[in-house]
């Protein structure tokens, strides 16, 4: 009996402390503010052009949140990576900035990931990948190289999904049509380890295509694969989500638009679900639209532990959310 009993206590503490596999409900789903820079060239600046009265602007290009705490962003405008430590507070700030020698000439990466790992950072690109060797805080001389296809595969990277320990996994989002065809295929997933990226067979919710639903107002549904299964997430009526990315746990982000169509007044609220379509939190991000810089030029990270840092444009000024 005795032995029983402490078997069952055992059981019980290995539950506890034992992490659960599956895409589980966040513990928090709370938004904080961790960063606010203004446009300009300085030191605590991110480079970008305001929209003028046409609507026509220059967001930043892209940014990397790393497990160890530190931000950087690419700042294509001033041509230069700038790096950022959070305080005491959680607040990121200003640490240094490495020029990037002007690669945003050689490559586009409007539609890339920037991603940094052991010393090295990487710019993803429609054609190519771009390398700046830097150890942070070194003071030393950057060495720059621009590889080809032939080296990695070179794809719109739309989410990089971090494992930890300097692992990453990407996704690749497939050419879609106006008619809507689809790849036959599930989209690539490569593997990102010590430089080198490969393709993987790991399971990981990516985009898959749309789905016109005219029943709804013509809005389009998202289609994903898990595995070899295809599932949709449907908008919900008169209103607009954008997919933000997935994790290893089989989780979905989604930023969900919810706007007043006669007051145009409303917010973004950043969702996650689970394959099954289950709302696992809903949080607020941005409570004014109409603050708002840019409009769907929200940039994201997803860390390994389920906080997503969200890069976004209020007031003319690069603002940075944690969610947790």
């Amino acid at each position: 009996m005795k032995l029983l009993t402490k078997l069952l206590a055992l059981t019980l503490l290995l539950a506890l402390i034992l992490p659960v596999a599956g895409c589980v409900q966040n513990t928090k789903g709370v938004c904080n503010t961790v960063g606010v820079f203004q446009s300009g060239s300085g030191d605590d600046q991110i480079g970008f052009f305001v929209p003028d009265t046409d609507g026509e602007g220059v967001p930043a290009s892209c940014f990397f949140v790393d497990e160890s705490g530190f931000m950087a962003i690419y700042d294509s405008v001033n041509s230069r990576i700038v790096v950022y430590a959070k305080d005491s507070e959680g607040n990121f700030k200003y640490n240094e900035q490495i020029p990037t020698n002007d690669i945003d000439r050689d490559i586009d990466v409007g539609a890339g990931e920037l991603i940094y790992s052991n010393g090295v950072f990487y710019l993803s690109s429609r054609e190519c990948i771009a390398t700046i060797k830097y150890e942070l805080n070194s003071g030393d001389t950057p060495e720059y190289n621009v590889y080809t296809s032939d080296s990695f595969p070179c794809h719109p990277l739309t989410s990089v999904i971090p494992e930890g320990g300097g692992v990453y996994y990407m996704t690749a989002m497939p050419y879609v049509t106006q008619a809507g065809d689809r790849p036959s295929e599930r989209p690539p997933i490569y593997l990102f380890k010590d430089g080198e990226m490969t393709e993987s067979d790991v399971d990981i919710p990516v985009l898959y295509g749309y789905s016109m639903n005219n029943d709804r107002d013509s809005t389009f549904d998202y289609i994903l694969n898990y595995g070899d299964e295809k599932f949709t997430l449907a908008f919900p009526q008169g209103e607009t989500m954008g997919l933000v990315g997935a994790d290893t746990d089989g989780c979905v982000y989604m930023m969900h638009s919810k706007v007043d169509p006669e007051t145009a007044e409303g917010g973004n609220w950043l969702r996650k679900y689970d394959m099954q379509g289950n709302l696992l939190y809903d949080v607020e991000v941005i409570s004014d639209v109409n603050k708002l810089t840019f409009s769907s030029a929200e940039r994201y990270q997803i860390m390994a532990d389920g906080t997503v840092y969200v890069m976004t444009y209020i007031d003319n000024c690069v603002t940075i959310f944690e969610v947790e």
